[in-house]
């Protein structure tokens, strides 16, 4: 092999390589031998479960609160998880924030299904709520539960999470609030609200 041939086949390998690796640079990426770029959810942030009534064994409310990094599509899925104990087999859907059109619900097990009925927008990255009536708590109490979120299209494909919630507890009697300290950029922030703190203590535990 000629020495010009050995620096062409070089510079060939070379080129194919960069190419290869580095496949979102190029818009003729589809035409390389080979695509390392992979397509990962995000997690979830700020997820938090509000309870109405803490009292174990209390039909109530909870409120999920989280903060997508990935667009839900007008048929997308939001599907919340609760631990063991929990009865969610008659749960209604009360009220959102972050979504407009229609949704069904439905339950399997513990988690929880809320369908968009493809009659509205598609919801941008951002801070929502749910809120969900005729939840029973568990009849244990306990100052770690945590539910858990995900966000899926419409064939099931997952888009940010599943995510756990800070803590939240479940009390003999009814409590008002608990407390968690939250690191965020650099600056704590106190939120009053019905979970424990992410550093795995709070102030007002049952």
């Amino acid at each position: 092999m000629s020495k010009r041939t050995e620096v062409f086949v070089f510079l060939l390998i070379t080129i194919i390589l960069v190419f290869s690796l580095t496949p979102f640079y190029f818009p003729w990426k589809g035409f390389l031998l080979f695509n390392l770029q992979e397509v990962r959810a995000s997690a979830l942030t700020n997820v938090i479960n509000t309870v109405t009534n803490t009292k174990v064994s209390t039909t109530t409310t909870h409120q999920i609160d989280f903060t997508t990094y990935t667009s839900i599509p007008k048929d997308g899925k939001i599907l919340i998880t609760f631990p063991s104990g929990f009865n969610i087999q008659s749960v209604s859907f009360n009220s959102w924030s972050g979504f407009d059109g229609g949704r069904t619900i439905s339950t399997s097990s513990q988690t929880i299904t809320i369908t968009r009925d493809g009659t509205g927008t598609t919801s941008t990255q951002g801070l929502k709520y749910i809120t969900l009536n005729y939840v029973v708590n568990t009849s244990t109490t306990g100052t770690q539960y945590q539910v858990t979120v995900e966000t899926q299209d419409s064939t099931g494909t997952t888009l940010d999470g599943p995510t756990n919630s800070f803590y939240f507890s479940i009390c003999t009697n009814s409590s008002l609030t608990n407390t968690y300290l939250e690191l965020q950029n650099a600056i704590l922030t106190i939120k009053f609200r019905q979970f424990k703190n992410s550093f795995g203590f709070s102030k007002f535990d049952c």
